[in-house]
């Protein structure tokens, strides 16, 4: 019997999440980490790839031979980081991988003494957002220091990952 979240499935029928934005700095790699790191907790085995600057979204078509890949899109409430991960999204409707949701980073501050929250970013047009695109927003993260994002953070993102690792 194979241990829990083993498979001896060919690579090619393994699930994929790749965590993606149009933009750096948006925290990619923290929501990445946080995402395996809940999969492993939760008895999986999970396994983190940090391409390169050089993979392209339009590889991503080659990436879909080695297993289901499907994306999270990471974004920050700026405009300018909708507008790039938009293009994004254009290019992986393109070579139709399927988008799980996008998870809205470093949204805001909250205070640790009063829990006051603090937007970081003011909002941009609603017409120009990934949501408008119909990308569901799966999770709205806090801004902090220590980068860690907890299990709470992340249900919704976990859940929809867990869907497309059942499928």
């Amino acid at each position: 019997m194979d241990a829990p979240g083993f498979s001896r499935q060919s690579p090619a029928h393994l699930p994929i999440v790749a965590v993606a934005s149009g933009k750096g700095g948006v925290g990619k790699s923290s929501v990445a980490v946080a995402i395996g790191r809940e999969l492993v907790r939760s008895g999986r085995k999970a396994g983190l790839v940090d391409a390169p600057p050089g993979i392209t979204f339009t590889q991503q078509g080659v990436l879909s031979g080695a297993g289901r890949v499907a994306t999270i899109l990471v974004v920050t409430p700026a405009e300018v980081s909708h507008l790039d991960t938009g293009r994004a999204l254009s290019t992986l409707r393109q070579v139709r991988t399927p988008v799980l949701g996008g998870v809205e980073n470093m949204a805001y501050f909250e205070c640790r003494c009063c829990g006051e929250k603090t937007e970081l970013h003011a909002p941009g047009p609603a017409e120009r957002t990934i949501w408008a695109s119909g990308v569901e927003r799966l999770a709205r993260l806090p801004f902090r220091p220590d980068a860690v994002i907890s299990t709470a953070d992340l249900a919704a993102v976990l859940e929809a990952v867990e869907t497309h690792i059942a499928a």
